[in-house]
């Protein structure tokens, strides 16, 4: 699989019954509003039920039908890959009805580990180098049970309880991505839909790529407080170090590279940050190879050494939180973020977690005043 060019690839993701389709035609039409134009990947289970090729008839069982769909959705990534290089439009934008990390939610660990081993790809492939963006939108089946339905969907046979299952699953498996957003039903469909687009106009940059954020230490942190609560955890190792802005920069821009891994597969990116007011950034981000990492070492401030830290990545109650637990010069700290698609969004903090002060306007809790050496 390549790695992500400069157009962006958004995943809509969700349980059955989450308003996804209706949310494509949507963002298709606001997309092309506001002049970018939108490559729509359809998903690709649908397709081969309408072909008649699905694992409810008893003539393909649930491991065979997925194998067809991970063939599908690749052959979709080389044909996108193939578009993309002949488009003459100038903002083009991918957006996937579901992505690779869905089949996770069905099929369990053992066969899902033999796909990607027949396939040829991991993880980090499938979720990480693959999309730039995540947004899994809530089942009607959590929130909305009223407009729960089995009507226009007829590959859909799941009940109400098994929806919210696939739901969770489904959620579950994309947990880790840097950028998942969570579009819950808490207020009517059409305010599901703003919310949605005004997620994508953040990823896209409109008007700027802002990254609004809110940051809480946290206190006497043991892992075992997720087991305790049946909570589950994506854990992510991240090197990150700091170069010296190039003097054209603004003074207010910092350059920062960083490497996530997990399963012992890697990706690394590129940020440059501006800070415009409390908690919102101008973040402009784009991925790098390993070798243009390893490079940029030699342009590393003095002044800082390098930030390594567990990132372990898990929802609670429709939000994605990131809890940073530090290691080397800054061992002993965490801290815990959540991404807002919104500054009023409310924050419903884990209670199972012994949260401290709200560090999110304090400087010395940036990364950058991290890296400081002390």
């Amino acid at each position: 699989m390549g790695q992500l060019n400069s157009t962006p690839r958004i995943v809509l993701t969700g349980g059955p019954c989450a308003g996804k389709t209706t949310a494509l035609n949507y963002l298709r039409e606001a997309l092309l509003d506001i002049g970018y134009y939108p490559i729509m990947v359809p998903e690709a289970a649908t397709l081969l039920n309408q072909c008649g090729i699905n694992p409810n008839g008893g003539i393909f069982n649930m491991l065979s039908f997925e194998k067809l769909v991970i063939e599908q959705m690749l052959a979709f990534e080389q044909l996108v890959q193939s578009a993309l290089h002949h488009a003459a439009h100038k903002k083009p934008v991918v957006i996937y009805d579901r992505g690779l990390m869905d089949i996770k939610a069905y099929v369990d660990n053992t066969a899902f580990e033999a796909l990607q081993e027949q396939y040829g790809i991991d993880t980090v492939d499938m979720r990480d180098k693959s999309y730039t963006a995540i947004f899994h939108l809530r089942t009607a089946a959590l929130g909305a049970e009223d407009f729960y339905t089995q009507i226009n969907n007829h590959a859909r046979v799941e009940t109400l309880e098994e929806a919210r299952l696939l739901d969770e699953r489904t959620l579950e498996a994309w947990i880790g991505h840097s950028h998942l957003s969570i579009i819950d039903n808490s207020t009517d469909f059409s305010g599901k839909l703003r919310r949605l687009f005004g997620g994508v106009c953040a990823v896209l940059g409109v008007p700027s790529p802002l990254e609004i954020e809110r940051k809480f230490l946290v206190n006497n942190f043991n892992r075992s407080q997720f087991a305790l609560v049946g909570i589950n955890v994506s854990e992510v190792e991240i090197e990150q170090f700091y170069i010296i802005p190039p003097p054209d920069e603004k003074k207010d821009v910092v350059v920062r590279f960083r490497k996530r891994t997990q399963y012992g597969s890697s990706i690394y990116w590129k940020t440059q940050k501006e800070h415009i007011e409390s908690g919102t950034n101008i973040e402009i981000e784009s991925e790098v190879s390993p070798d243009e990492y390893e490079w940029s070492k030699a342009y590393k401030n003095p002044s800082t050494v390098f930030i390594t830290k567990n990132r372990l990545c898990f929802v609670y109650k429709n939000q994605y939180f990131e809890l940073d637990v530090f290691d080397g010069t800054n061992k002993g700290l965490s801290i815990l973020e959540i991404e807002l698609l919104a500054r009023d969004q409310e924050v419903s903090l884990p209670p199972f977690l012994y949260i401290g002060d709200e560090v999110t306007d304090d400087k010395n809790f940036s990364n950058r005043a991290l890296a400081q050496i002390r």
